[in-house]
């Protein structure tokens, strides 16, 4: 019988090849809203590898040095048999931080509504969480797979006996990457659906109290930049001012450890401070606009406001450079250029400034300003100590 009158008999409709499930759908909107982000952070990468690699015959090699530093703890653990575990354990967690970081790309919290009101079952659910999931650490796996590749091509005594077992760990450190990145997408679908519910309720009255509390105590200008980094909409501008304060300390701290690398040191700040304010700069743009918005109306001056999101980009990066030069010029009195050090902090907080101040334009252009400031950094890093 053809199944065009079987068709008609059960009045079942005939299957369409077009028609796409959401798994299918979910994992193209994932990897479209994954290529927009690597597009747009392929420029700050090829301007951090050209700076990297500046002046280096051999600049792949560097590339794949670098890439081999992902996986050299784990290797180095396969040799000492009772630190595979937590090394193994650690890359794992490696990975899922990597899955957390990129959450709102993976699944936005607005596709709840969505999966609730589809007759989605649970299997296709894990399926399709366990896709995007591989396909976000898909660029992890291939670095690390570099890397692998660049210390196993290298005839290393203490690696010859443990090959094998090394590369089983890597393995296995992906396959649990993969598997608690999953179980985070899950833990984000179900949990905070129920809590806010639950708990907006009961502690609305004291959070308006606290509210008005701490507004009282502070000017209306610095309760309108600052109250909202920690309970307002500007959430994600307090974490990565947070952030990016904590990583511009990291050279400062990392100074007394290794003296003999300060120049190196001096150039990671540089670069670090100009991630971090480009980072707070643009978060503080988008999640500000709409209080910009709202304060047109109420007799507020908008240049003092402009101006203080234009100062939480600096507040992440001025105390870390100054901290850092502070370190160098107190470690290396002997063999120290002051004059050197502190226009490399100058030109470093220059580049700050110029990039906070800085319309939003075209990714060349922020690329070409960018190379020239860090040619700029590294040069001047360089020549800090005689």
């Amino acid at each position: 019988m053809p199944d065009a009158v079987i068709d008609s008999v059960t009045h079942r409709p005939p299957a369409s090849p077009s028609v796409l499930g959401y798994p299918a759908i979910r994992l193209r909107w994932c990897a479209l809203a994954l290529r927009d982000f690597l597009r747009r952070w392929a420029v700050y990468v090829v301007v951090a590898a050209a700076v990297a690699g500046a002046g280096a015959v051999g600049w792949q090699y560097i590339m794949a040095a670098v890439a081999a530093w992902l996986v050299l703890p784990l290797f180095a653990a396969a040799a000492r048999g009772w630190l595979l575990l937590p090394a193994l354990l650690a890359q794992a967690l490696f990975g899922t931080a990597c899955v957390w970081a990129a959450r709102g790309l993976l699944w936005p919290a607005q596709w709840g509504e969505a999966e609730r009101a589809l007759p989605l079952v649970p299997a296709d659910l894990w399926r399709s969480d366990a896709t995007v999931v591989l396909l976000a650490l898909l660029p992890l796996f291939v670095l690390q797979a570099v890397g692998a590749a660049t210390l196993l091509g290298h005839a290393t005594p203490w690696l010859a006996p443990v090959r094998g077992r090394a590369v089983a760990a890597l393995l296995l450190a992906a396959i649990g990457s993969v598997g608690l990145g999953t179980l985070l997408l899950q833990r984000l679908r179900r949990g905070p659906h129920v809590s806010a519910a639950a708990a907006s309720r009961t502690r609305s009255a004291r959070s308006d109290r606290s509210a008005h509390a701490t507004a009282s105590m502070l000017h209306w200008s610095a309760a309108w930049l600052l109250l909202p980094l920690w309970r307002g909409p500007a959430r994600r501008t307090g974490f990565a001012l947070a952030a990016g304060s904590v990583l511009l300390w990291i050279p400062a701290l990392a100074v007394p450890a290794w003296p003999g690398g300060s120049a190196w040191l001096l150039a990671l700040a540089a670069l670090l401070a100009l991630a971090a304010a480009t980072r707070v700069n643009a978060l503080a743009r988008e999640e500000y606009a709409p209080l910009l918005q709202a304060a047109l109306p109420l007799p507020l001056a908008q240049p003092p406001l402009r101006c203080g999101l234009a100062a939480l980009g600096l507040a992440a990066v001025v105390p870390g450079l100054l901290l850092l030069a502070v370190v160098v010029q107190r470690l290396h009195p002997a063999t120290l250029r002051p004059a050197v050090l502190w226009a490399w902090c100058g030109v470093c907080v220059l580049a700050c400034v110029v990039e906070v101040l800085s319309q939003p334009d075209d990714p060349s252009a922020k690329a070409a300003r960018w190379l020239f400031s860090l040619v700029v950094c590294v040069c001047l890093a360089a020549e800090v100590l005689a």
